[in-house]
């Protein structure tokens, strides 16, 4: 079995929803992160052999991996594969990668995640074939509901750590700390090193440069 190594990781900034990167495609996002991946690593785009992106919500169109090659430059004849595992998407194209290198199947691959919240659709499923009568339900994707339960995947969640014993006051506290803990280290700029700056076209078409998390609150 072959060592695998990790050689670079590089993200964008993280925005709001309906934020500064609210009109961004999500393909784009990824593309611009696997051209960084370049800068720095003695590696080149022909050398690449996959890319393996995680995404979960709709409204990237067809093959996401795929297009996020071609957005980032690379060859037509690297392979692009999709993934979605819910919110384990990125973590598990990151652990196919794994796998296709240790066992010999690839020797290069470019493997995360890209979402952009922002631009999730709004569903109408009954609208193909009509409906002589009643109300049309329009979905909203970005809901995320469990497809079994019908409920937000976020309430379900929470009451399945109920069910093992974290009650919300210990999972409000986690969330706290991990935010707080967020807002130090980028205080201290921790995050420098794998944050990469997306230009965006702004009010009257300025270009504006994206270069800090937008979540952090104090």
């Amino acid at each position: 079995m072959n060592e695998v190594f990790l050689v670079e990781a590089k993200r964008t900034p993280f925005g709001n929803f309906g934020g500064t990167l609210k009109d961004v495609p999500a393909v784009e996002l990824g593309g611009m992160v696997i051209q960084s991946l370049f800068n720095n690593v003695p590696v080149e785009r022909e050398e690449i052999d996959f890319v393996i992106m995680g995404i979960c919500l709709p409204g990237s169109g067809l093959g996401p991996g795929r297009q996020a090659v071609i957005a980032a430059g690379l060859p037509v004849y690297v392979n692009g594969l999709t993934v979605d595992r819910a919110c384990c998407s990125a973590m598990t194209a990151v652990g196919i990668a794994f796998e296709k290198i240790r066992y010999g199947r690839a020797d290069i691959i470019v493997a995360g995640g890209m979402e952009n919240m922002s631009q999730t659709p709004y569903m109408i499923p009954q609208l193909r074939w009509g409906q002589r009568i009643g109300d049309f339900t329009v979905e909203d994707e970005l809901v995320i509901r469990n497809p079994y339960l019908r409920a937000p995947m976020a309430q379900y969640a929470g009451e399945v750590a109920l069910e093992w014993g974290v009650d919300r006051t210990e999972q409000d506290e986690w969330g706290i700390r991990s935010h707080l803990t967020w807002v130090e280290a980028d205080a201290q700029d921790k995050f420098a090193d794998e944050l990469i700056k997306v230009e965006v076209k702004g009010v009257k078409g300025k270009t504006v440069t994206f270069e800090r998390d937008e979540h952090p609150r104090p």
